[in-house]
């Protein structure tokens, strides 16, 4: 059974812009300022609903269609004004980008078009700016040592103290290179913050770092947690 290839985060209007790429002997590819796309992964509101198996999507950079061939109900408990997290494949017909819909999960705020939009940013950043390999450091100048008052010694325990920390996943950004965080350290957060009417998304994120709103939104997409109310998430157990 062949591998599914992973839903490339993008907007409409990379849909509507990017170049769409068809190749014999591999899936058809979408390019985006994220990189290729085969597979897309939006977040956008339901604006019309041309039929019962389409649907017309606006995410505020523009407008595409989806269209569900596959499963003819995917779209019935979706409803006009509806934020979605959509996953399908880019097609263009005539000229005209749509998106073949597999998946289809309302999210319930606002919010994860603002946060989609943040995080679209830091992805193109991170795509554009190669990273540095092998970049020499600069040694420290001796008077900077003797100015801290840290001399050799103290810059040998600082050197071993760092490299005895835990390697992880976080979410920072190294030179042009997202960490994602583990799902496992986000769903243990969710708990943590869970104050019995949900996770505030504010806190985690605040907790976590910008990568907790990707983790987020893809955990809600597995169905791992769900947004109780506007702003709130819990873990599905």
């Amino acid at each position: 059974m062949a591998e599914r290839l992973t839903a490339r985060k993008c907007s409409l209007h990379d849909l509507l812009a990017g170049e769409y790429v068809v190749k014999a002997n591999e899936p058809n590819q979408l390019v985006t300022p994220h990189g290729p796309a085969s597979r897309a992964n939006i977040i956008a509101a339901v604006v019309a609903k041309p039929g019962n198996a389409a649907l017309l999507l606006d995410d505020g950079s523009g407008q595409a269609e989806a269209r569900a061939f596959d499963d003819q109900k995917l779209f019935d408990n979706i409803l006009l004004g509806d934020i979605i997290l959509l996953i399908g494949r880019p097609r263009k017909h005539e000229g005209r980008p749509y998106i073949v819909a597999e998946i289809a999960k309302r999210l319930g705020s606002p919010k994860w078009l603002e946060l989609r939009k943040a995080e679209l940013a830091q992805t193109e950043k991170a795509v554009s700016v190669p990273k540095k390999k092998n970049s020499p450091v600069a040694p420290r100048p001796v008077s900077e040592e003797k100015k801290d008052g840290k001399g050799e010694e103290g810059l040998k325990k600082a050197k071993d103290e760092g490299s005895a920390k835990p390697v992880t996943k976080t979410a920072v950004e190294d030179e042009g290179e997202v960490v994602a965080l583990t799902s496992e350290r986000v769903l243990a957060a969710i708990k943590e913050l869970d104050d019995g009417a949900g996770a505030p998304m504010e806190r985690i994120v605040a907790r976590l770092g910008g990568g907790a709103e990707t983790a987020l939104t893809d955990l809600m997409a597995e169905g791992e947690i769900f947004e109780i109310r506007p702003g709130r998430v819990k873990v599905l157990e």
